[in-house]
């Protein structure tokens, strides 16, 4: 490759690594949004649990009441999992050492195409972060508004059994 075609690739390669790094900012957000919300439901139905005690087994409401406890309780645990898969640290290996990932930082005597092949490397192993990090948001998001939905009913029932 001639030195303007390497320049082209370069820049080519130095883009694809933005842009998925941006991608991986996004869930990364999002996440960051729907564990308020996870928390923040959780802060309200721990301050509620205390003050609806529990219901009689005669009554009507005591399914629903433990149905929606069960549910919030599940929806809670699986959400959580999943936004803590979203956030977590990764390391995606560019497969072979290179002058753009974290093990060498030094770029002093390699050859252009060398770089561009490493560029392109590490674009990939961005790219496969992002889609992790996308796949657990896809699913927490579900999982989190079963967390609120559930809540919600758990809350109606609960201050209907009181």
């Amino acid at each position: 490759m001639s030195g303007e075609e390497n320049g082209a690739e370069m820049a080519g390669a130095v883009a694809a690594m933005v842009s998925f790094q941006q991608v991986t900012q996004q869930a990364d957000a999002k996440a960051g949004t729907m564990a308020t919300v996870h928390v923040g439901l959780a802060a309200v139905v721990a301050s509620q649990v205390g003050q609806a005690g529990l219901p009689e087994p005669s009554r009507p409401a005591a399914v629903l009441f433990w149905v929606a406890s069960l549910a919030y309780s599940i929806a809670f645990a699986v959400s959580g999992y999943l936004l803590i898969q979203v956030i977590r640290p990764r390391m995606a290996a560019p497969g072979t050492p290179n002058r753009f990932s974290l093990d060498v930082a030094d770029h002093v005597g390699a050859r252009p195409e060398r770089l561009v092949d490493d560029a392109w490397a590490t674009a990939r192993a961005i790219a496969r972060i992002a889609e992790q990090k996308n796949a657990y948001t896809a699913r927490a998001v579900m999982w989190v508004a079963g967390t609120v939905v559930s809540a919600g009913v758990w809350l109606v029932v609960a201050g209907l059994v009181r």
